[in-house]
């Protein structure tokens, strides 16, 4: 066997070598271009990520805010309206109308009837819990259930020498009590009616379909005018009181 010339073995070595260090070299200056095409893909991808998750958050706000405002317009004309009924059927029952759970009913019932879509529990509790409470204080602070204008009752006694008023208001009740000084003769009713005529507020009490009636002006508390009216719609009664 002929032994090759060690010179040619040692050129014949060098040179794979070189070869083989000159292949890594490529590689590892490709290396680095690769790590950044995946870092730059992987940054693009996030930034689509957070893209998308950010448009559907303000999707969501847009969608919230839409519900809000048919929950609140649905409220206004249509809640209140339901809760004023049921405070009016609970008292011509003589059932108590002041437990809220009934009332929270009545006011979730229509604020969900009238919304197109599903509030969700949480946003149909506030609105409905909001819808009671501004009703509630309506009656306390006398407001017309007509009108929604406010108007304060007119606590106190009011006499002319003929008559005597005593009125007063305790939450969402009117008291009246009326006398005739000369007969003796003197009647207590209670009431949650209030209605607005141009600046005055009327409050009507009834018995036996009589009306008896309080026409009041906020801006002059010390006069009102009572008027009775008999069942067929005839004023049998007018007159001009001063507090006392």
């Amino acid at each position: 066997m002929k032994i090759m010339n060690p010179a040619l073995l040692s050129t014949i070595a060098a040179s794979v070598i070189f070869s083989f260090l000159g292949g890594c070299s490529s590689v590892a200056r490709q290396l680095p271009k690769q790590v950044d095409n995946i870092a730059q893909a992987g940054g693009q991808q996030a930034d689509d990520i957070a893209k998308t998750l950010s448009k559907q958050g303000d999707d969501a706000a847009i969608q919230l805010s839409k519900l809000r405002e048919q929950a609140n317009k649905c409220k206004q004309e249509f809640a209140k309206s339901a809760v004023r009924e049921a405070l009016k059927t609970a008292r011509s029952s003589g059932s108590n109308p002041s437990y809220d759970n009934y009332l929270l009913e009545v006011a979730r019932d229509a604020i969900q009837r009238c919304v197109i879509g599903k509030l969700g529990d949480k946003l149909l509790d506030e609105f409905a819990q909001s819808t009671v409470a501004e009703v509630k204080a309506e009656y306390q602070q006398g407001v017309s259930n007509d009108t929604g204008e406010v108007g304060s009752f007119p606590s106190g006694d009011f006499s002319n020498g003929t008559w005597l008023v005593s009125l007063r208001n305790e939450n969402i009740n009117y008291y009246y009590r009326g006398k005739n000084l000369n007969t003796g003769d003197s009647i207590e009713l209670l009431s949650d009616r209030v209605s607005q005529y141009n600046n005055f507020m009327i409050y009507t009490w009834y018995n036996n379909n009589y009306q008896y009636q309080v026409v009041y002006d906020p801006s002059n508390y010390n006069e009102i005018v009572l008027r009775v009216v008999d069942p067929n719609g005839t004023e049998i009664l007018k007159q001009l009181l001063h507090k006392v």
